[in-house]
């Protein structure tokens, strides 16, 4: 089934636990700043999103960070000055005060972590040599900084105030592998530290470096682990609980080094290797698989997220790329399940997508959000930013979206997904609408999206008609009942509300005055929720 919004909304519903039956898109807000904007960082509170990003100009590259209700009203924007000229922003953050940690990697010889308040002035800046691996903002008082240092790899906590270092602990490891796709960096929920990194001797027998230190700064472990014989221990993703224990997906006890075997591996609070689940094998001339996230649900089972791409088994005439949601029992390490979910058949040989960013909710659904061409066998422009939910259960697909409008650019991507305790969803993405890229925050209601917050299915259909579509003067909507009233909102193609009316009768006239240009129709209240688009023409 499709509906034409802003995005095209496409719902899939397998057996799931979905609600409401339905998503709509509330609101989308751009920034254009002239130049490339893009939306790396979305949080939320009761009544408010808050949106950061970065806007790259000739001279450098600034932040921009924006405060907006929960109904899309802008009441903040603040550009915040240049960064260093050749930057690369990796990393945007937040700490409990809206306070903004921006991390550039300038180069491969250093980079620069700088702090703004939550109005973008900012507040101090810190300059460290070799190449950064992650941030991490603490539940305490700390921001922690994990970076290679030449000779292994140190482990730094600053003091969130004022940028001064509280402790560095240096690990010596001469074989370690200074690449930031062989290694991460995580805190679990008491601020303890961790780094999994893959070193390598000769290019042979890859082990993982195990390291986790106490908030204090005390060493609980520094491993070096193997398994016996010539095998490869490749660690890509971390997670860590409330327990202190530790998750990782990566390649292990693997003898070819030309194919990777991805194993999700658990490993006690002090260390001790539990089990080790494979899931996925890719590698050769013919496949690959890059682990995107490791996270945590609330029912203490781990999630992983990666992106798998096949050029022959699927499509032998071109590339396939598809996104993996796996789901392991913590304690036993069981497959919970290992899908595909916007490719359950596994025979959509145009599919081409890819996650960058995903969430776990409070009822332990999953989102991811990236880019994609074609959902389910169903096509639609390609390279639009994309953002899906599937199951925390059985990780069946209950709802994607795809951006339709805008340019034909691998620039438009969803890069950040945050979800409230009412199953709001909020994503920042990027989005070439015009003659750069402009930056994004968006608005999906899952669960009453119109009238009470918990409204029912649709349980008698409502048939809408719009005529004349496109039109050179009015428009006029006939509604076949009107038992309660109708909300209808009128959005411009940038997402922009135009119009709202209350709609009470069969029949409605407008549009008469709107400027020529597309336009979409969305009608809803506690039973419906149907969007239109029309498009207003020159006489």
């Amino acid at each position: 089934m499709k509906t034409l919004s802003k995005t095209l909304l496409i719902f899939i519903f397998i057996g799931t636990t979905f609600k409401s039956g339905a998503i709509d898109q509330q609101w989308s807000r751009t920034y254009n700043g002239g130049s490339n904007d893009k939306g790396l960082q979305v949080t939320t509170e009761p009544g408010f999103a808050y949106l950061a990003g970065i806007s790259e100009t000739l001279a450098g590259t600034k932040l921009v960070n924006s405060t907006y209700t929960d109904v899309g009203t802008l009441i903040s924007l603040n550009i915040s000055n240049t960064f260093l000229s050749s930057s690369n922003v990796k990393q945007i953050e937040r700490d409990p005060s809206k306070a903004m940690y921006v991390l550039c990697q300038n180069g491969a010889e250093s980079f620069t972590l700088i702090k703004y308040s939550s109005n973008g002035i900012e507040k101090w800046r810190r300059n460290f040599p070799n190449l950064v691996v992650k941030i991490v903002v603490g539940h305490s008082s700390g921001v922690y900084i994990c970076y290679f240092n030449g000779t292994g790899v140190s482990i730094r906590k600053l003091n969130r105030n004022n940028g001064t270092i509280n402790w560095t602990r240096n690990i010596a490891d001469p074989n370690l592998i200074a690449n930031t796709y062989t290694s991460d960096f995580t805190l679990d929920p008491n601020d303890n530290s961790f780094f999994a990194g893959t070193s390598s001797e000769f290019g042979t027998d890859y082990d993982y470096r195990l390291v986790k230190v106490k908030r204090n700064n005390t060493l609980i472990y520094n491993i070096q682990f193997t398994n016996p014989g010539t095998r490869y221990e490749v660690a890509n993703k971390i997670a860590a609980n409330s327990a202190g224990e530790l998750f990782l997906v990566g390649d292990f006890n693997n003898a070819i080094v030309t194919r990777n075997y991805f194993y999700m591996v658990k490993f006690s609070s002090l260390g001790a290797f539990l089990w080790a689940t494979q899931y996925e094998t890719s590698g050769g001339p013919t496949a690959a698989f890059f682990p995107l996230e490791v996270q945590i649900g609330l029912d203490g089972n781990v999630v992983t997220v990666g992106n798998h791409t096949n050029f022959f088994s699927i499509n032998p005439l071109g590339e396939v790329k598809r996104v993996k949601v796996s789901k392991f029992n913590s304690v036993t390490g069981a497959i919970l399940f290992s899908v595909f979910p916007n490719a359950p058949l596994g025979t959509e040989d145009n599919i081409k997508e890819f996650a960058n960013c995903m969430s776990i909710d409070d009822n332990n659904d999953i989102y991811f959000g990236g880019g994609s061409n074609t959902y389910a066998g169903v096509d639609v422009e390609p390279n639009r930013y994309m953002i899906s939910k599937v199951s925390g259960i059985d990780g069946t697909l209950q709802w994607v979206d795809a951006s339709v409008g805008g340019i034909d650019d691998l620039a438009n991507q969803v890069n950040d997904i945050s979800v409230t305790p009412g199953y709001d969803v909020y994503m920042a993405s990027t989005r070439h609408l015009g003659d750069n890229l402009d930056m994004e925050i968006a608005k999906y209601c899952q669960v009453g999206c119109f009238g009470g917050r918990y409204a029912s299915v649709i349980d008698q259909p409502i048939d809408f008609i719009i005529y004349p579509n496109p039109s050179a003067t009015s428009f006029k909507i006939v509604i076949s009942q009107t038992n309660e009233p109708i909300q209808m909102n009128i959005f411009n193609i940038k997402g922009e509300l135009i119009e709202t009316k209350q709609v009470t009768t069969n029949e409605l006239e407008f549009g008469n005055e709107y400027a020529e240009g597309i336009y979409f129709v969305r009608m809803g209240n506690n039973k419906i929720n149907k969007t239109f688009k029309i498009s207003k023409i020159n006489n």
